[in-house]
């Protein structure tokens, strides 16, 4: 028999026919896609020496392919003319076999569940937003699902038309003694064409901005002065686009910031040869907000070595060299002011010699005085005699009244001179030894107790700089 193929109509050759006898097996190959889902294929066959033999045979192709999704908006809207208050709708159009189980919507990235309150409705393969806000824009896509795949559609973009609207918070600026600039931020569709802005305490509007690259986000500036009434005011900007003016515009305080007074007096303590210690008094001013203290240290040639900031007024400068001049500045801020620097001098102490260390440890290696003034148990040093020099420096000892106590009858005169000589060289060596006693009881008293106050003051210097923060070097 002859044997034909037609697909959609067209005639295919045969890939392979095979003859048993009087049996013939025609096989077709053919690649298909989607588009011949549900196509007709048959197969013809006659016997050349019979007329009218003919017949023929008709199969369905059902082709299986994933989703192929598009998502467009309603037919009746016009995109570029709708505005807060409308409602839209979308549609999800889906091709798939088997077909799609599912339909699933986004905007801007979250799924879209029914809420008739906020205005969204999910029909079918439809979206219906109810009188739309600005917050309805952006981007909107719809996915489809069947057994062979997952499919999200291209994203349609929604452009809801409104006023300009304020993306600046409320905000307090400070001014001092230089001008400042305020920053004015808007969003709106269609775009911003002119920004105005205007004190409220004047109807006057005192610049207004023409924009020259529109853009649905728009950000300006403002110079503001300081004036000589040194007194708060407010400030207010607002955009106009081809809906009208902003509703509500935006709003700024302007407030003159006060210089805070520089600290009264710094004092340093406890330097070494590596750190010390400053402390200084806060200014008796009551002042609203933090008030912070930042310490700079310079060496001689006005390189920064340190820096650091803190809520008092106290700082631990370490990691200094010995031997060395530093130049400590002092500054007190308040919001966005900064004092003057009070600047404080220090020079670190050098190293100890290898000696002097030694007569420290010595020190340090004695047992503290007993309180009755005795060193560990041992006897104690009696006071020494109270000592009043004349203005000789020599105690005062009386000549030999009439003469007659020595020499056997001198006269009064002579025996004035004489014993008054001796009495002289007796007396500056009572005044030596009164004085050596006075210096050994002294030392022996103070061995113990004064190094037990250096102690104690070293403890007590400690105790006050633990909540000092430490100004350490920069790395």
């Amino acid at each position: 028999p002859a044997i034909t193929w037609r697909v959609r109509r067209v005639i295919h050759r045969a890939h392979m026919t095979e003859e048993e006898g009087l049996v013939s097996v025609s096989t077709l190959l053919v690649n298909v896609s989607r588009l011949d889902d549900g196509a007709l294929v048959t197969c013809s066959a006659a016997n050349p020496s019979v007329s009218a033999s003919a017949i023929s045979n008709t199969s369905i192709l059902d082709v299986h392919y994933p989703p192929s999704v598009s998502v467009s908006l309603g037919r009746s809207l016009n995109p570029q003319t709708l505005k807060e208050g409308d409602d839209v709708y979308f549609t999800c159009t889906v091709d798939a076999n088997p077909p799609a189980s599912a339909i699933t919507w986004y905007h801007e990235g979250t799924v879209q569940v029914q809420n008739m309150t906020s205005g969204v409705i999910l029909s079918g393969d439809s979206l219906v937003l109810q009188r739309v806000s600005r917050r309805r824009a952006g981007q909107y896509k719809c996915s489809a699902s069947n057994p062979l795949a997952t499919v999200i559609s291209a994203p349609v973009h929604l452009r809801i038309r409104y006023k300009p609207e304020c993306l600046t918070s409320p905000t307090t600026y400070f001014i001092y003694d230089k001008p400042i600039n305020v920053t004015c931020t808007v969003s709106s569709h269609p775009p911003v064409r002119a920004v105005h802005w205007q004190w409220n305490s004047s109807s006057d509007v005192i610049k207004t901005q023409l924009v020259s690259e529109p853009t649905e986000r728009l950000s300006t500036q403002l110079t503001v002065y300081p004036i000589e009434t040194y007194e708060d005011r407010l400030l207010s900007c607002w955009a106009v686009n081809e809906m009208g003016r902003q509703p509500l515009a935006c709003g700024f305080s302007i407030k003159v910031a006060e210089m805070p007074l520089p600290l009264s007096s710094c004092r340093l303590a406890n330097i070494t040869a590596s750190s010390l210690s400053l402390t200084c008094q806060r200014p008796e001013v009551a002042t609203a907000g933090t008030t912070l203290y930042r310490a700079e240290v310079y060496f001689d040639n006005r390189t920064l070595f340190a820096n650091v900031t803190s809520t008092r007024p106290n700082f631990n400068v370490s990691g200094l060299d010995a031997g060395t001049s530093y130049q400590i500045k002092v500054y007190v801020t308040h919001g966005p002011v900064t004092s003057q620097p009070i600047v404080v001098s220090a020079y670190t102490s050098r190293p100890s010699s290898p000696e002097e260390k030694q007569e420290e440890e010595e020190d340090e290696e004695e047992p503290e005085a007993a309180p009755d003034g005795s060193e560990g148990g041992g006897p104690a040093v009696p006071p020494p005699p109270s000592v009043v020099l004349d203005s000789t420096g020599v105690s005062g000892v009386s000549g030999g009244g009439d003469g007659r106590s020595a020499g056997g009858g001198g006269g009064g005169g002579g025996g004035t001179s004489t014993v008054g000589g001796i009495g002289a060289v007796m007396g500056v060596a009572a005044v030596s030894l009164v004085a050596l006693v006075g210096v050994a009881w002294a030392w022996h008293s103070c061995r113990g107790g004064c190094h037990a106050k250096r102690k104690d003051a070293a403890r007590l210097a400690s105790a006050d700089d633990a909540g000092n923060p430490d100004v350490v070097p920069n790395i």
